[in-house]
């Protein structure tokens, strides 16, 4: 089995008494799993929700990682930059995958600059992981809507293809996966926030907005019954 690791470092300082769920990741892990190849042959080793200031502490809690995937925002892209540097010259075969509001949509310089990172993901991430995830355990070079890579100095990117029905993805909540984060949080004594996911998209493009740079098409709902489970 393939260990992985996924981090959403959560916003606020280091010693905050409160924490957010790395929800962002757990529903792309909940929709990996839905696929064999991946529930097979992958293991997820944990969720990296806090902001550790000891890179060196953190990388030596990964166990032997082959791939570790960052969603990136405005309050953690410094540190995420910081700690995937660190975990590929520990392990320099593992696989860095950078997703999220905060990767630029010229991801080619943005490579260039960072090559520490094998991938990008841009808008939906649940599709586009699954996917890659597959193509790196069967050695495959198949294309992946919205991912993007340089290999041996060819810069390769494929549009990304947005997710019809939400309802394919499971809960993170209801399915268990982010029960580890509940007892780890309860355990240092952190007050753990929750994000309720209840549609995507947006017609307009307003800066301050993540929808406004990530998905700017049509509102996809999910469910009230989902809503309500959560």
């Amino acid at each position: 089995m393939k260990n992985i690791y996924l981090a959403q470092i959560s916003i606020g300082y280091a010693d905050a008494p409160y924490a957010y769920y790395p929800y962002s990741v757990a529903s792309i892990w909940a929709y990996a799993l839905t696929n064999p190849t991946v529930a097979n042959n992958y293991n997820l080793g944990k969720f990296l929700y806090l902001l550790d200031t000891d890179i060196d502490a953190v990388v030596a809690s990964l166990n032997n990682p082959s791939v570790v995937g960052f969603s990136i925002y405005v309050w953690n892209t410094v540190y995420s930059l910081t700690l995937a540097k660190a975990i590929k010259q520990k392990y320099p075969d593992c696989i860095i995958v950078f997703g999220g509001p905060n990767v630029p949509t010229n991801t080619h310089n943005w490579l260039l600059e960072h090559s520490f990172i094998d991938y990008t993901i841009l808008q939906e991430g649940e599709s586009a992981f699954t996917s890659l995830l597959t193509n790196i355990h069967d050695f495959s070079n198949e294309p992946v809507p919205g991912v993007s890579y340089i290999n041996n100095g060819v810069y390769t990117y494929t549009p990304p293809i947005r997710i019809l029905s939400l309802e394919d993805i499971p809960s993170p909540y209801v399915t268990g996966l982010l029960d580890d984060v509940t007892s780890d949080a309860k355990a240092r004594g952190l007050t753990l926030n929750a994000v309720i996911e209840t549609d995507r998209g947006c017609p307009y493009q307003c800066t301050f907005c993540d929808w406004g740079s990530l998905v700017y098409q049509k509102v996809r709902k999910l469910s009230l019954d989902r809503v309500f489970q959560e």
